[in-house]
């Protein structure tokens, strides 16, 4: 699998990668994760999403996206991997250049995450900490991270 990497606002994306991109969340946490939420947001609007296509099909594959929060934290979500491009470092590797561009903002204290609960030693791996006890969201446990920056 070739894998390109790029930025865009809402407003940036094609009818492709709009199309693939909300059909990829739609796939990783309405259908397999079973949550009946709304996932597609207001946040989405003033959102950068993080696409990575396939370069054999411009499929996107996998995705996050990343907006200002309070107190001058940033803040990293929606994080999703298509099935078939699980297991490659394809998150570690999102969520690594999500944390280089949000240094890359003025006056950024640091990062904060909902996680889900299962994930957290992968998150711990990439430096975050537990800032909250379990809560559950959307009828599944996650808990609150940042990473102080």
């Amino acid at each position: 699998m070739n894998l390109n990497y790029s930025w865009k606002y809402l407003k940036e994306l094609s009818t492709e990668e709009f199309f693939t991109l909300f059909q990829l969340r739609q796939q990783v946490f309405v259908v397999e994760q079973d949550c009946v939420y709304l996932d597609m947001d207001e946040i989405d609007r003033n959102a950068v999403h993080l696409l990575v296509q396939d370069n054999n099909d411009e499929k996107v594959v996998a995705t996050l996206r990343i907006f200002a929060g309070k107190n001058n934290y940033w803040h990293i979500g929606r994080v999703a991997v298509a099935i078939e491009a699980r297991k490659r470092g394809v998150a570690r590797e999102m969520m690594e250049r999500a944390v280089a561009w949000i240094k890359e903002q003025k006056g950024v204290k640091g990062v904060e995450i909902s996680a889900q609960s299962y994930l957290f030693d992968f998150y711990r791996s990439l430096g975050f900490q537990k800032s909250s006890e379990e809560y559950v969201l959307d009828g599944l446990p996650h808990l609150d991270m940042i990473l102080p920056l």
